[in-house]
């Protein structure tokens, strides 16, 4: 699972530019910034509640 959201953060890197790009022109184009509201937010904030879960739940057994 770990490798799996290593390999998302490298491909958000590799494609950082084009994401800015596309979160300054939701700022004014309505049609962009409905779908990064009502589809994409969700669940990129549903992958990392799930990503730091998994974290904290290893930390703590780490720790026993």
């Amino acid at each position: 699972m770990k490798e799996i959201y290593l390999d998302r953060l490298r491909l958000i890197q590799k494609h950082l530019p084009l994401i800015k790009t596309v979160l300054m022109e939701a700022a004014h184009q309505p049609e962009l910034l409905q779908p990064l509201q009502k589809e994409i937010v969700p669940r990129i904030v549903g992958l990392l509640d799930g990503f730091a879960e998994k974290q904290i739940a290893f930390l703590c057994v780490a720790l026993d």
